[in-house]
């Protein structure tokens, strides 16, 4: 008997034994972090509170044991949020919300409580911090250079250990944002 793997998706754990001592067993464990592990002997086990099967296995001992397992994975694992992967985002300016496509943005640069955002063909001042929409951005995508300054890695023209040219200006890197800035960048080489 083989593993089940198509019920991966569904985050059902799978088991498949021929023998115990066999590397044949296999169990799906992919799904639990940490992962979730039933042990098997031929052997009485002193405790009865143990989470060993004891063979012969029968199916509602097996089936009482993945209960036990998924039960404590609710407890111990939170799901995680759904996210919608988009390529654009909203933001406030002159009190209606604008679409700003991923691939608009040029860079964003903070003034305190205040963002600009130079796009394509304009620039857009809102009401957020530098750390809210950095937050927002794709990590892929955009860069934190400065503490005032977030650049998309796209619209780069070039790059030295000290500036970046993007849209024809050149901005600094700050020594605390240099290191990851440069190993970031110097993927693209």
């Amino acid at each position: 008997m083989s593993p089940d793997t198509s019920n991966h998706k569904n985050k059902i754990p799978s088991l498949a034994i021929t023998k115990l001592n066999s590397p044949k067993v296999a169990v799906n464990n992919e799904i639990f972090n940490p992962p979730a592990k039933i042990a098997g002997s031929g052997f009485p086990i002193a405790s009865t509170k143990s989470n060993a099967v004891i063979k012969p296995i029968s199916f509602e001992r097996l089936e009482k044991h993945f209960i036990i397992i998924l039960k404590s994975m609710e407890k111990t694992q939170k799901l995680a949020p759904i996210t919608i992967e988009t390529d654009f985002i909203f933001m406030r300016s002159n009190r209606k919300m604008i679409k700003l496509d991923y691939d608009a943005i040029i860079y964003s640069e903070s003034y305190s409580d205040y963002l600009k955002i130079c796009i394509m063909n304009s620039i857009i001042i809102t009401r957020e911090t530098i750390n809210s929409i950095e937050a927002k951005l794709p990590k892929h995508t955009f860069l934190r250079i400065h503490r005032s300054y977030i650049i998309s890695i796209t619209h780069i023209q070039s790059f030295t250990n000290k500036y970046i040219t993007i849209n024809n200006q050149t901005l600094s890197i700050s020594r605390s944002y240099k290191k990851e800035a440069i190993k970031k960048l110097e993927k693209f080489q």
